[in-house]
């Protein structure tokens, strides 16, 4: 609305004609512009005013000579109706309001008369009346705040522009397309009106329109069609687009008022500079635009289906209002979002930020709202009231809550983050999550159906509230618990992780980790499947009240993880495992079937939700007890067993079990199985009686197959299992051969020590043998007259079939062992016959040595064990040696002592250690003959005996399974003959290779070990034969180094070894 002023015609009493034809006026000398007629063909087409003077005009007043000659013939003079296309050109100078009473508007020029006709601004009004006519300023003042001066620029398409000076008024457009440009330093005091017509106003540079305190609008578009583009300057008041469909847009500057469409279907873009008011759409569907610059009000798009579309700048708020709005935000910063009445559509994307909440309906009204996001962010919460709303979010972030309100509402979540909730309010909703973080999710009223899968993160708990709900879990986290509330809920977890519980009727446990425990069930409710890898608490609880549970293909128990289960009427599980470890579980029927498993341990009561004892079927199952603690209990009623396992721990020392404790009937039908597993040291002497199961009912019936857990202790053992009073008892008897293998890792450790013994003696006197015979490198070595010194390491690897043990009758074959073997020795050689002088006729060498020997012995497996054992001994020995000679004939002579200790570790008995002290005894005695095959060539033919005592303490292992001492004794004859050569190389040394054989027969052999009491005998075979090569090399008078290879084999063992040796002189 704007208030025109008074026309000139209202101050002159004129008529409408004389108006329109004032614009005609003739120059006049005295007056501050000059007034121009364009004549064409004697008629004046227009008129040209120019105002350029510094002085300060009185009145803005120009005449026309009504008797102006056209230039013909006949001097007659023409007219001017002032519809031509006039033009105002102000440059300078100060036009004020005229106050002479004679300057008026006369009527209008009429050809022959001679009256001057008048323009004056008296009354505040410069008007060009009709004609596309043009305005233009670029200095100077018109009018005065005391006394305003208007322009109107009448009919017609006119033109108005002014870059400098003000004016003081304000400038009319009138009818036409008129076209106001106001930019460089000009100024319009008041206002500017484009009136009908699509008119077009530019403000640009510093260019201002200030307005009127007694008008709303500084520049009223009005009428049509029109344009409004600002690119600088100042709007001092509102900029109204009026009636039709305006185009208005602002790059720069201030507008301190309103930016508003008005009625018809505007559009409105805002790319930089300011406005202080509200930019309103109004009626119609208008197009809002906001690239940049500031809205310190915000904008309203008003009636109609508003489109607005923000990707910069700063808005204090949007506000849709009524119809259906769609508002699009990807940049800048908005304070608050309202979408109004009617179905909204409200997106968010890229750098897009909403400094508070969004609300998609105001008041609580109905529409059916939708709300996008793909990025940006909105601190505060988004709310959709009423309506069937839809929230959907793949990236950016909300600080509080996504609240659809009532409704049926849908919220898809693919990521980014919404640190509140997704709160569904009343009335069905679907929730779904895929990605992205979400603080909580809260369904509402209503029967609601919440999915979260692919990467979805939920920081609390989703709370189904009132309703039949449905929740579905495919993956993602949840970081609290999952409630289904009031209603009959439904939840179904096929993957991902819960960080919490869940509480609902019915709960399909199919896949995923679940950090807390299930309750809340009911009826026909739990359903546990392997569809998926599933990850429950260790010790989690199901609770419910007359819930049925089935657990299918699921292992619960892996891992070691327990389960508890209170409030069922049957739990029924199938190729699955369960774990209690104690406590009651109130389950009125427990059912295992198809090869399922349940361990219980500790004392375990199955009680029954009326108070009394639950019942259990093993059908096809196991339910075991084994955990090496004899004392569990598992408490019941009634007790079938149809091809069941049942698997105990058995104390024999102490005479305990675990045990079944059926207050009800126990039954077992087919064949079924008891798996014994021994704890603490086993009796291996006489059998034990201990009961597994007491029952209240009937006779048990039914077949029992007993055995020990293979590869363990337990399998020491014959077991039988017997019905007696009250229950079922197990007899446990010693097993021959495996028990004969608990004692068969002493044995072989004995037996390879003595062994490794032997030889090492046999080297130290073959190597005096070599030295006082000769047979190492020609006549004896005697840098020094008397003594020597030999230094010998022996390496060998003995693999061995295992020996044949007894006990009483019966013969078993042990297990097989191998052997790693090494000794050392260190020998003093004292030549007495050269010594006392009697060396002619004969030699006597004597000689004392010690050394070190070393046995490691690792026993094959053996009898469904694994490990059967290992044994090191590590021993010290010492002895001494006699060589008497005549010519070619000799005897040998030699007593060694060996003590040490040898370390065992039993694996029959589940590993069980010890270590005791040895002790061992060796005598030899050999007689030989040297012949001459040549002059490099000698052939030693050598016999003898030996004989050998060994003994191993007795000592009780860490289980408290006692040894008795270890023997080895026997005596053998040997057979030894060898070829001997010298060879001398050019440098001196002599080069002496060997080859020699060995054939020994045992007699009078005793190997024996005692295991708890029961001693058990070993034999192998007592004929062996072995073939050595080696040689000696004499690398100067007093010194030779030698080395060996030997193999030896008999029909239970093969030894391969090496030796190397140093024999000095002095």
């Amino acid at each position: 609305m704007r208030l025109k002023p008074r026309r000139l015609s209202n101050l002159a009493g004129a008529s409408g004609l004389a108006i329109a034809a004032a614009v005609v006026f003739t120059p006049s000398q005295t007056l501050a512009c000059t007034a121009t007629p364009v004549l064409v063909g004697g008629i004046v087409q227009n008129v040209i005013v120019d105002c350029n003077s510094e002085d300060t005009a009185e009145a803005f007043a120009t005449s026309f000579d009504a008797s102006l000659d056209d230039g013909s013939e006949s001097g007659i003079s023409v007219e001017y109706d002032g519809n031509g296309a006039d033009a105002i050109n102000i440059s300078g100078g100060e036009i004020v309001q005229g106050e002479s009473a004679g300057e008026s508007v006369n009527p209008p020029a009429i050809a022959g008369a001679t009256e001057a006709d008048y323009l004056d601004e008296r009354g505040n009004v410069i008007e060009t009346l009709g004609g596309e006519d043009v305005f233009t300023m670029n200095g100077g003042v018109i009018g005065a705040v005391e006394a305003p001066v208007s322009v109107f620029l009448g009919t017609g398409n006119d033109r108005f522009s002014i870059d400098g000076g003000t004016i003081y008024g304000s400038v009319f457009g009138e009818e036409g397309n008129d076209t106001f440009d106001v930019g460089g330093m000009g100024t319009i005091d008041e206002s500017i009106y484009g009136g009908a017509g699509n008119d077009i106003v530019t403000l640009s540079e510093d260019g201002a329109v200030i307005g009127s305190t007694a008008e709303p609008d500084a520049i009223g578009l009005e009428g049509g069609a029109d344009r409004f583009t600002m690119t600088g300057g100042t709007v001092g008041a509102a900029v109204s687009g009026g009636d039709g469909d305006d185009t208005l847009s602002v790059a720069g500057g201030t507008i301190s008022g309103f930016l508003a469409g008005n009625s018809g279907d505007d559009i409105i873009g805002i790319s930089g500079g300011t406005i202080t008011g509200f930019v309103l759409g109004e009626d119609g569907i208008d197009t809002i635009t906001v690239e940049g610059g500031t809205l310190t009000a915000g904008a309203r798009g008003g009636l109609g289906n508003d489109v607005f579309n923000f990707s910069g700048g700063t808005a204090a708020a949007i506000f849709g209002d009524g119809d259906d709005d769609t508002v699009t935000i990807s940049g800048g910063d908005i304070g608050r979002i309202s979408g109004g009445d009617g179905n909204d559509a409200v997106t968010l994307s890229d750098t897009g930020s909403v400094r508070n909440e969004v609300l998609l309906d105001e008041d609580e009204d109905q529409g059916d709202d939708r709300f996008t996001m793909t990025g940006g962010s909105v601190a505060a919460s988004v709310f959709g009231a009423a309506g069937e709303d839809a929230f959907r979010v793949s990236s950016g972030t909300v600080g509080l809550d996504l609240d659809a309100g009532a409704g049926n509402d849908v919220f898809d979540v693919t990521g980014g983050t919404v640190e509140g909730g997704l709160l569904g309010g009343g009335d069905d909703d679907q929730i779904a999550v895929s990605g992205g973080g979400v603080g909580l999710v809260g369904g509402g009223g209503g029967n609601d159906a919440v999915t979260i899968s692919g990467t979805a993160s939920i920081q609390g708990d989703v709370t189904l509230d009132a309703g039949d709900d449905s929740f579905a879990m495919t993956g993602g986290t949840i970081g609290g618990d999952v409630t289904g509330g009031e209603g009959t809920d439904t939840v179904t977890i096929l993957d991902g992780t819960i960080d919490g519980g869940i509480n609902a009727e019915t709960v399909n446990l199919r896949g995923g980790s679940i950090g807390g425990d299930i309750g809340g069930l009911s009826g026909n409710t739990l359903t546990i499947e392997d569809l998926a890898p599933l990850d429950l608490r260790d010790g989690v609880i199901f609770s419910g009240v007359g819930a049925a549970g089935t657990i299918s293909g699921v292992d619960l128990a892996g891992g070691g993880e327990s389960q508890n289960f209170t409030g069922f009427s049957s739990l029924a599980l199938g190729a699955s495992t369960l774990r209690f470890i104690g406590g009651t579980q109130v389950i009125d029927a427990l059912t295992l079937r198809d090869a399922s498993t349940l361990f219980s341990t500790g004392a375990t009561r199955l009680g029954s939700q009326d108070g009394g004892f639950g019942n259990m079927s093993v059908i096809g199952s196991t339910l075991t007890m084994i955990d090496g603690d004899p004392t569990d209990t598992l408490t019941l009623g009634g007790l079938t067993l149809d091809r069941a396992t049942i698997g105990i721990d058995v104390d024999q020392v102490g005479s305990r079990a675990d045990r079944i404790a059926a207050n009800g009937a126990a039954t077992a039908i087919g064949n079924n199985i008891i798996l014994v597993n021994l704890v603490g040291p086993p009796e291996l002497v006489q059998t034990t009686q201990i009961p597994i199961l007491t029952a209240a009912g009937a006779p048990i019936g039914g077949m029992f197959d007993v055995a020990g857990i293979t590869g363990t202790p337990a399998a020491l053992f014959n077991y039988q299992v017997v019905e007696g009073p009250g229950g079922l008892f197990l007899l446990a008897t010693p097993n021959d051969e495996v028990v004969g293998a608990v004692a068969a890792v002493d044995a072989a450790a004995a037996a390879q020590t003595v062994d490794t013994f032997l030889d090492a003696v046999f080297d130290i006197t073959g190597d005096a043998a070599e030295y006082g015979l000769g047979l190492a490198g020609g006549a004896p070595v005697a840098a020094a007259p008397t003594f020597g010194i030999f230094a010998s390491g022996q390496f060998a690897q003995v693999d061995h079939h295992g020996f044949t043990i007894s006990s009483g009758a019966a013969n078993i074959a042990g297990p097989s062992f191998s052997s790693e073997d090494f000794s050392a020795a260190l020998s003093l050689d004292f030549n007495a016959a050269k010594h006392f002088g009697f060396d002619a006729e004969y030699g006597l060498n004597i000689g004392v040595f010690g050394g070190y020997t070393s046995t490691d012995v690792g026993l094959n497996p053996f009898g469904g064990f694994d490990f059967t054992g290992e044994a090191q001994n590590e021993s010290g020995m010492a002895g001494a040696y006699a060589l008497f000679r005549r010519e070619v004939n000799y005897v040998l002579v030699s007593g060694t002592a060996l003590f040490g200790s040898t370390d065992v570790q039993n694996g029959i008995l589940g590993g069980a250690a010890g270590e005791y002290d040895t002790v061992g005894y060796a005598v030899t005695a050999s007689a030989g003959r040297i012949f001459a095959l040549s002059d490099r060539l000698r052939f030693d033919l050598r016999g003898g005996i030996l004989g050998v005592s060994f003994t191993g303490d007795s000592y009780t292992d860490n289980l408290g399974v006692a040894h008795g001492e270890t023997e080895v004794s026997f005596g053998a004859m040997k057979f030894e003959p060898g070829v001997y050569g010298d060879f001398q190389w050019q440098n001196g040394m002599v080069f002496s290779p060997y080859l020699r054989g060995e054939l020994q027969q045992r007699f009078a052999y005793e190997n024996t070990a005692i295991a708890d009491g029961r001693s058990f005998d070993f034999d192998d075979s007592d004929f062996s034969a072995a073939v050595s090569a080696g040689f000696n090399l004499k690398v100067m008078q007093s010194a030779t180094v030698s080395a060996e290879v030997r193999g030896k084999a008999s029909s239970d063992s093969t030894t391969l070894a090496g030796k190397v040796g140093l024999k000095v002189a002095f």
